[in-house]
């Protein structure tokens, strides 16, 4: 099968425009319905900051566009941000067990390594 055989067209509204977007055909009932909801996520934070400056003049579509483009990334770094730690953390609550097996295997107890 060649490229666009292995692909599915899908078409999404983002600000009043269609965008074509290409997803592989044996990922589309993964990708596809996560193309959508990040459509629909994008128009719902662009309506929300045109219904919070509804009475601003200044401010047009690219202006909407923008601070949702921008509300989102920010919320996907400080997600990243606090999964990291959690994942730091994890790591160390592993390291911690393992410590406390190799411990208890040498008959030391944690107050003894101090």
């Amino acid at each position: 099968m060649n490229d666009k055989q292995s692909k599915q067209r899908i078409i999404v509204t983002i600000a009043n425009r269609s965008y074509t977007l290409y997803v592989e055909r044996d990922k589309l009932v993964e990708q596809e319905p996560l193309a959508r909801r990040a459509a629909e996520l994008i128009n719902r934070r662009a309506g929300q900051y045109e219904v919070h400056f509804e009475s601003c003049e200044r401010l047009d579509l690219q202006d909407l566009l923008s601070m949702a483009a921008w509300d989102i990334a920010y919320d996907y770094l400080r997600l990243k941000a606090s999964n990291d730690a959690g994942l730091m953390a994890e790591e160390i609550r592993r390291i911690d067990a393992e410590l406390e097996r190799y411990l208890q295997q040498t008959g030391t107890s944690p107050d003894d390594a101090v």
